[in-house]
């Protein structure tokens, strides 16, 4: 079902569905909505008859790309539109601000369509909310973008705005892990869930791209896996003594991290993330990008990296290869004109795009045709991001394809068998990796011979540790 609605943009069933609900809610509320499944036009559709009734809209996102994007989908969607971009990247954003509130004074048929478009670190300033304090709360919208960012404590001011129009909060992952308090203070300002469409739902009503998975076991050197278990034994030691600082028992880990935090004390953070740099960072998985650099039908393709090493490293790789490709992380991009990269990169000029975390949220590039995931964190939110950038539908693509290195605690040999005996302590790193790749498989065009190679991968690492044959 499809209907148009507002200037007559064509809008999906569901999406019809989802501004009712919210309208419904009084106008209070946040959609949970697979990545690619069309929030932004939904939201502008949402708020139209606010903006056309004089309000003014305010969108917070979490970054500086998503602030270009924004401004153009609005221009897009309402061509008179005034749209004022605020972030560090635009010094005047305050005078420009000032300078288009000051149509309160005019009777609300009479003001032009305003949106302020700002990052959520300059939402969450003294200065925005001062420029946006003489205008009635009844005249503000606000739209909270990967909605589930603004619950972060430095972030949290933002929802200080007095917004009695609107509130609307949109993500494909809207709860925050381990953050009730976060929770709490996005619940408390936009409300509660009032639409779910998830990534299943979409893949089967035809609203996603169809795609394949497929997992490339990649084995530790020996150098990689000292690290691994000095680094395991030194985190138990210290969770040991946390414990009995805190009185807490052993096992109540999340609980022992959140005291030891709350104190100042980053110890057990920081080895816990020197681990999970070491599992992101193994050098085997340069091999994965000579694998798939080699394949012919791979273009238009992210590569999501950990840290600036490991990009250069990628590129390197691929260059060697002789294909064209472009680093896409914060520090390059400092003065670069984003949006040209990402188009040049759709059109082909580029045919691999090598990122950190800058194209997890919110960033459209319907155009991507493969994902290689080098390094992804346990936190679901990620992989469902990442996977997301993949799976828009495009003109011309039928299926997307991902390709996601799985660590193994052993070197592997030609044949992908291991070749090494495995502490039982390392079984964790699979078990991790497993989780993801769960979760990846489940809803791919090939996932009964991924779970396979997923089991048959586990119970090898099971018996080399000498636990048995598990299943996963």
């Amino acid at each position: 079902m499809t209907a148009n609605l507002g200037n007559q943009t064509l809008l999906r069933g569901y999406q019809i569905e989802a501004i009712n609900r919210w309208t419904g809610a009084g106008r209070r509320g946040i959609w949970e909505m697979a990545t690619g499944t069309g929030k932004t036009l939904t939201a502008l559709e949402a708020v139209a008859p606010l903006v056309d009734a004089g309000c003014f809209v305010v969108v917070i996102v979490p970054g500086k790309d998503l602030v270009d994007q924004w401004s153009v989908a609005i221009k897009r969607h309402k061509r008179r539109a005034t749209v004022v971009p605020c972030s560090s990247e635009f010094p005047s954003w305050r005078q420009r601000m000032a300078r288009v509130l000051m149509q309160r004074h005019l009777r609300p048929d009479e003001r032009r369509p305003t949106f302020l478009v700002a990052t959520a670190a300059t939402a969450s300033s003294d200065d925005f909310r001062g420029v946006l304090a003489p205008v009635r709360p009844d005249d503000v919208v606000v739209v909270g973008d990967e909605v589930h960012r603004l619950g972060a404590s430095s972030w949290r001011r933002a929802m200080d705005i007095n917004a009695g129009a609107g509130r609307l909060g949109l993500s494909a992952t809207p709860q925050r892990k381990w953050d009730e308090a976060g929770n709490r203070a996005i619940a408390r300002y936009f409300g509660d869930t009032v639409f779910s469409y998830p990534l299943e739902q979409a893949l089967t009503d035809g609203w996603l791209c169809p795609y394949e998975y497929h997992v490339l076991p990649v084995g530790l050197e020996p150098d990689e896996r000292a690290a691994y278990l000095d680094l395991t034994t030194r985190i138990s030691k210290l969770v040991a003594t946390l414990a009995d600082l805190y009185n807490l028992p052993p096992d109540s880990f999340r609980e022992i991290l959140r005291r030891a935090e709350a104190e100042g004390n980053n110890s057990l953070e920081m080895l816990l993330f020197e681990r999970a740099d070491l599992i992101k960072g193994a050098v085997g998985k340069l091999a994965v990008v000579e694998h798939v650099a080699a394949l012919p039908q791979v273009d238009k393709c992210l590569v999501y990296c950990n840290e600036e090493p490991q990009v250069d490293q990628a590129l390197s790789v691929l260059r060697a290869k002789r294909r064209r490709a472009v680093g896409y992380t914060a520090s390059r991009l400092e003065g670069a004109d984003r949006s040209i990269i990402l188009r040049e990169f759709s059109d082909g000029v580029y045919e691999f795009a090598v990122a950190i975390r800058c194209l997890d949220e919110g960033i459209d590039i319907p155009d991507c045709r493969q994902a290689v995931i080098l390094a992804s964190s346990k936190t679901e939110r990620e992989w469902i991001q990442r996977r997301g950038r993949v799976l828009r539908l495009a003109p011309r693509k039928v299926r997307a394809v991902v390709y996601d290195c799985i660590v193994v605690p052993s070197r592997l040999d030609e044949d992908g068998d291991l070749m090494d005996r495995i502490n039982p302590v390392e079984v964790a790193i699979l078990e991790g990796e497993i989780a993801r790749a769960r979760e990846f498989a489940g809803a791919s065009l090939n996932m009964p011979e991924t779970i396979a190679k997923l089991e048959d991968l586990r119970c090898k690492v099971f018996e080399a540790a000498g636990l048995g044959m598990f299943a996963v």
